[in-house]
């Protein structure tokens, strides 16, 4: 990538909400909103003059058993003052019958390390387009015995930060959907998710920086639809369902960076989207392969992948430290990896390839053939997925977005570049050492990968 361009990519990645994650100040909003930061420290020096102080916090108790769900709801008032909830003692849990709306402004942090218990609801805070330039730090919420639903679910919400909280077997971790943007969640821990720790769904510009994601049946961290400009870094798992990171094929422009995946239940990282930014990853006895990239334009630099694909047997795609294959709607081409190491130093290598590029995977468009929802084909360059069931019609699909074959609807999801093989995939300064059955692996037709074979 040009010097200019990786810096204007760096430049739009840079979100409001990675630099709310890094601020370090603990003054009450200054931490999360910039603009307030003149005003706020006017008003100190003011205070020292001998104006009038701000309104004091307000305080919620929580101690053991005790229901807080009422006098919280009565707290979290739009702009209003900081509201603390306070264990009583150190650690106390209390119990959240019914799930708080965030209101604009909102300030509440933990003190004492507080645990939320949810009961009722697996929804501990809701937020929508209302919801912006709030925080909520230093809450423990313990979903075990809540029904299966979001502990933190925010839907079109803006400006926000979510910084040490600690979510305890939640249907799901926390949800940033339909538009939210600019909300930075700084230093979590989710424990045994039901679903996934984190799900970014059409959304943007929001930021991950620091996350432990241990136990999930999910993925750790997930990005689906059009979700674009969002920035991970740090995050990890020691055991995880799925993946630590998944990237679906409508997202692009994202980065993730310096993290750490142990002991997948499939890939260590899977990347289906478009020109995403990877950086310092490391996979280390993965199900998968360490990392496989089916999307396009990706870019990898820097890492390590060790002892993965421990389930080879399993599937075929499940053998590489890095992998290039077709599915999930990516086609696989034009992805770079460069500074990266592959190695098994067990005493049965499990990594069966070091670099693994499979044959094309997409079978074409044929009429009379039973399809089920969610079937890939491509008819000429253009990939589509079935969005109903049925038996293929007289007419290939032809289009964008949603078409009829005559019997079936097809949505066009991706286009080949060229040719339907992996393709343009370049691997650069990749140390390879042991692999249980080849450095390198090339089952593609293409002429046009580049230290694959």
């Amino acid at each position: 990538m040009a010097t200019s361009v990786q810096t204007r990519f760096e430049k739009r990645i840079r979100s409001k909400a990675f630099t709310f994650c890094t601020a370090g100040t603990t003054l009450a909003r200054i931490n999360v909103w910039p603009r307030f930061a003149a005003l706020s420290l006017a008003c100190f020096w003011l205070a020292l003059a001998g104006c009038q102080a701000t309104a004091a916090p307000t305080v919620v108790l929580c101690g053991a058993g005790q229901d807080v769900t009422e006098a919280l709801r009565a707290a979290l008032r739009p702009e209003g003052p900081e509201v603390i909830l306070r264990a009583v003692p150190n650690g106390a849990t209390c119990s959240l019958s019914r799930s708080l709306m965030i209101p604009r402004g909102l300030n509440l942090a933990g003190q004492g390390h507080p645990v939320l218990r949810l009961s009722e609801t697996g929804n501990a805070f809701r937020g929508d387009q209302r919801s912006r330039n709030f925080s909520i730090s230093g809450i423990a919420i313990d979903g075990s015995d809540a029904p299966k639903a979001s502990a933190i679910a925010l839907r079109g919400s803006s400006d926000g930060r979510l910084a040490r909280l600690r979510l305890i077997r939640p249907g799901d971790g926390i949800v940033l959907a339909e538009g939210s943007h600019d909300i930075a969640i700084c230093d979590l821990e989710v424990v045994e998710s039901r679903q996934h720790g984190v799900t970014i769904r059409d959304s943007r510009g929001n930021a991950v920086n620091g996350a432990r994601l241990d136990g999930q049946r999910g993925f750790g961290v997930v990005l689906v639809g059009t979700s674009h400009d969002n920035r991970l870094d740090r995050l990890s798992t020691r055991r995880s369902g799925l993946e630590l990171v998944g990237m679906t094929v409508g997202t692009h422009n994202n980065t993730l960076e310096n993290s750490s995946a142990n002991n997948t239940g499939d890939n260590c990282y899977s990347i289906t989207g478009s020109n995403n930014r990877l950086r310092n990853l490391t996979g280390d006895r993965c199900a998968g392969s360490g990392i496989t990239l089916y999307g396009s334009r990706n870019t990898l630099e820097g890492g390590r992948f060790t002892n993965n694909a421990q389930r080879h047997d399993v599937r075929p795609a499940w053998a590489g430290g890095v992998s290039f294959i077709q599915g999930f709607g990516g086609v696989a081409q034009g992805n770079t990896v460069r500074d990266v190491t592959v190695d098994d130093d067990q005493p049965r290598p499990t990594q069966q390839v070091g670099v693994l590029t499979t044959a094309a995977g997409y079978q074409a468009w044929r009429p009379g053939v039973a399809v089920r929802t969610g079937h890939y084909t491509h008819s000429g360059l253009s990939l589509y997925v079935s969005r109903s069931s049925g038996v293929t019609g007289t007419r290939p699909p032809f289009g964008p977005g949603r078409v009829s074959d005559g019997a079936v609807v097809w949505e066009l999801v991706n286009s080949f570049e060229g040719t339907l093989q992996p393709d343009g995939n370049t691997v650069e300064n990749v140390q390879i050492g042991r692999a249980a059955r080849a450095p390198r692996e090339d089952h593609s037709a293409s002429q046009h990968n580049i230290g694959t074979r």
